[in-house]
C-alpha cells in the first residue's frame, strides 16, 4: 500500500466522510445536488490518485526489494543497505495505519452502499415484512462453531437492517450464560428480548485440571436464573465437567421457583458426569431438591424432558403428560420397576418420543403384564443399552401405533428376544429401523426379523458380522415365505461384510441405495470394501452403492439418543 502526501490522505478521508454522511450518490448535477456532486468528483479524483499511487508505489517496492538483495562487495554498499533498512523500519508503522484507515473507509463505503435501494432491492420493502423475513433467520448459540459473532449478521450490515432486527425479541432469545460466555454477551441478548419468554442456555466447559467451576461463575448463572427465571421457556443445561457444582445449584435454583408455568422444556446433558445427579444425597449442591411443592408445580408443565446422567423420583410430576421422554443413566447404574414404567407410560398418552439409554428394568416376583399399553401418539422409540432381560420385559409392555414409526433397538441380543420382537413389530408401520447388534451374541438370521416389516423403508445395521446365513430358523421359514419390504436406503456401520450376503440381501430387499460405512470385508475374503462396491455395481446397474470412512447415522433421529 502507497505512503501517500498527508494532504492527499486527508482529502481523500475528508471526501469519503462527507459522502458516507450524505448518503446515496447521485451522479446528475443539479442546483440542489451541486454540493454533493463536487463531493463525489472530490472523491473519484482521490480515489484515482489512490489507484495510481498503489501502482506506482507497488513497482517501486518490487524494485527496491531486488536492489537490497544483491550481495554488497563494498562497504559503503553496505553501508547504505543499513541505512536503506532503518529507514524502511520507520515508515512500517505509518503504513500500517495507513492501510488500516483505508480498510475502515471501505467499510463505511459498504454500509453506505447495502442502505442504497438502488442497489439493495430488499431495502424496498418495508419494516414489517423484513422483519417477517428476519424472524425466519436461523437461531445462533455462541457456543455452535464459527458462530460467536454471528448474531450480529443482520445487525451488522446497515443502520436501517439494525434498527428493524433490534426491536424483535423473537431473534435474540437464544440466551447463553455460563462460566465461557462473555457477561456482557448474554446481558446484551436479554435486553434485547424485553419481557418476553426466553431459551436459556447454560454452558459449561471441561474446567482446566478437571476442577469445579468458579463459585463468582455459577454465582453470575444463578443471578441471571434469579431474574429472569420466571420467562425460561427452555431450561438448557450442557456441562462437560465430572462435578455437579453448576448443574447441581442451577437446577435446585429452578425447582426452587415454583408454579411457573411458563417453562415447558428442561434439558440437562451431562456426558462427561462422574456421578448421577438425583434426589438422594447428603450435600445441597450434589442433590436434587425435587420433592417439594414448589419443585412439583414447576416438574407439572414440562412437555419436554431430556435427562443424561440425572434422575428425578420415578414418581415426580416430571413424568406426567410429556410429548418427548428421553433418559440416558450410564455414570451410575439406575434401575427402574416395570410397575413405575408402566405408570408413567399412562401418564404420558401423548407421547411421541421416547428414548432410553442405560437403564437397569426390574420386575417383582409377582408382577404379571396384564395389557399392553397403546402408545398411539408415539413416532420415535430408542431402546439402548437395555439387556436382554429387560428387553424381555419392556417389549411385550408398549403396543405401536398403526402410524408410520421409527425404532432404534441395540446393542441387543436378537436371537434372545426374537419371539418378544416378533410381537412387538407385528401390524406396525416400522418405516425406519435402526439394528445395533451386541457382538457378543451376533444373531446371523437377522434378516428374518425383515419379514416382520413389510412397510420398511430404511435400515441401520450397526456392528453386524455377517455371514452366508441371512434367515434365522424361525417358525415362518425361509425367504419364500418372506413378506418384502423395499428398501429405499441401507446403511451397515462399523461392521463386517460378504458379497455374497450383501447381493443376497439385495435380492431379498430391493435395496435403491446402499451405504458401506467404516465397514471392512472378512479376513477371510481377499479384495476390500471398493471392490465389494465395484462387483455390486456390475451386477446391479439400479444400485447406488456408497463406500466411506464416515459415518452418517448421527444426523438421523431414531440413531442417536438426545439431539447432541
Amino acid at each position: 500500500m502507497a505512503t501517500l502526501p498527508l494532504t492527499l490522505r486527508t482529502s481523500m478521508l475528508q471526501a469519503c466522510d462527507q459522502s458516507r454522511l450524505r448518503g446515496n450518490v447521485c451522479v446528475a448535477s443539479t442546483a440542489t445536488n451541486s454540493d454533493l456532486y463536487s463531493t463525489f468528483e472530490k472523491w473519484k479524483s482521490a480515489r484515482a490518485l489512490l489507484s495510481t499511487a498503489v501502482r506506482v508505489y507497488l513497482a517501486a517496492s518490487t524494485s527496491l526489494q531486488s536492489a537490497c538483495i544483491l550481495p554488497a562487495t563494498k562497504a559503503s554498499e553496505r553501508d547504505l543497505t543499513k541505512d536503506i533498512m532503518l529507514a524502511i523500519d520507520s515508515e512500517l508503522k505509518p503504513l500500517e495505519d495507513e492501510e488500516l484507515s483505508l480498510r475502515e473507509m471501505r467499510v463505511s463505503l459498504v454500509a453506505i452502499r447495502n442502505s442504497s435501494p438502488a442497489l439493495a432491492l430488499v431495502n424496498r420493502l418495508p419494516p414489517e415484512i423484513l422483519a417477517s423475513i428476519f424472524t425466519l433467520s436461523k437461531m445462533h448459540c455462541f457456543h455452535d462453531n464459527g458462530s460467536k459473532s454471528s448474531f450480529h449478521n443482520l445487525t451488522g450490515v446497515c443502520t436501517y437492517w439494525r434498527s428493524i432486527a433490534i426491536t424483535l425479541p423473537g431473534m435474540w432469545n437464544h440466551i447463553d450464560v455460563g462460566p465461557d460466555t462473555p457477561l456482557a454477551v448474554t446481558n446484551l441478548l436479554l435486553e434485547r428480548t424485553g419481557h418476553q419468554a426466553i431459551h436459556l442456555h447454560v454452558h459449561e466447559p471441561r474446567p482446566p485440571n478437571d476442577l469445579p467451576t468458579a463459585e463468582n461463575k455459577v454465582a453470575e448463572v444463578l443471578n441471571i436464573l434469579e431474574c429472569h427465571g420466571k420467562r425460561v421457556r427452555t431450561l438448557d443445561l450442557e456441562t462437560y465437567s465430572y462435578s455437579r457444582s453448576l448443574v447441581g445449584p442451577v437446577l435446585n435454583r429452578w425447582l426452587s421457583v415454583g408454579n411457573n408455568n411458563t417453562t415447558k422444556t428442561l434439558l440437562v446433558y451431562r456426558p462427561k458426569a462422574g456421578m448421577m445427579l438425583t434426589p438422594e444425597g447428603y450435600n445441597t449442591n450434589m442433590t436434587l431438591a425435587s420433592r417439594s411443592e414448589n419443585a412439583n408445580a414447576a416438574l407439572g408443565h414440562l412437555t419436554k424432558l431430556h435427562l443424561q446422567n440425572v434422575r428425578f423420583d420415578w414418581d415426580s410430576r416430571a413424568y406426567r403428560n410429556l410429548v418427548d421422554l428421553q433418559l440416558s443413566c450410564f455414570c451410575n447404574p439406575t434401575s427402574i420397576s416395570m410397575p413405575e414404567f408402566m405408570s408413567i407410560l399412562s401418564e404420558n398418552p401423548r407421547l411421541a418420543i421416547l428414548k432410553l439409554s442405560s437403564l437397569r428394568i426390574t420386575s417383582p416376583d409377582d408382577w404379571v403384564c396384564r395389557a399392553p399399553i397403546t402408545m398411539s401418539a408415539l413416532r420415535i422409540l430408542n431402546l439402548f443399552h437395555i439387556d436382554g432381560d429387560g428387553l424381555r420385559l419392556l417389549l411385550p409392555s408398549i403396543r405401536l401405533p398403526t402410524s408410520p414409526i421409527e425404532v432404534g433397538i441395540g446393542p441387543a441380543p436378537f436371537g434372545q428376544v426374537y419371539n418378544e420382537l416378533e410381537s412387538f413389530l407385528a401390524n406396525t408401520q416400522l418405516i425406519s429401523f435402526y439394528c445395533w447388534q451386541d457382538k457378543t451374541e451376533p444373531f446371523p438370521g437377522w434378516v428374518s426379523m425383515l419379514r416382520l416389516a413389510p412397510y420398511l423403508r430404511n435400515l441401520v445395521m450397526d456392528e453386524l458380522q455377517m455371514t452366508d446365513k441371512l434367515f434365522a430358523e424361525t417358525n415362518t421359514g425361509g425367504p419364500q415365505a418372506f413378506s418384502r419390504p423395499h428398501l429405499d436406503c441401507a446403511i451397515f456401520l462399523d461392521s463386517d461384510l460378504t458379497l455374497n450376503g450383501l447381493k443376497a440381501l439385495v435380492d431379498v430387499c430391493g435395496i435403491r441405495s446402499l451405504r458401506l460405512e467404516r465397514c471392512r470385508p472378512p479376513a477371510d475374503e481377499s479384495g476390500g470394501m471398493e471392490d465389494i462396491r465395484a462387483s455390486l455395481t456390475e451386477a446391479y446397474p439400479d444400485l447406488e452403492c456408497i463406500v466411506s470412512d464416515q459415518a452418517t447415522t448421527g444426523q438421523l433421529e431414531y440413531c442417536k439418543i438426545f439431539e447432541r
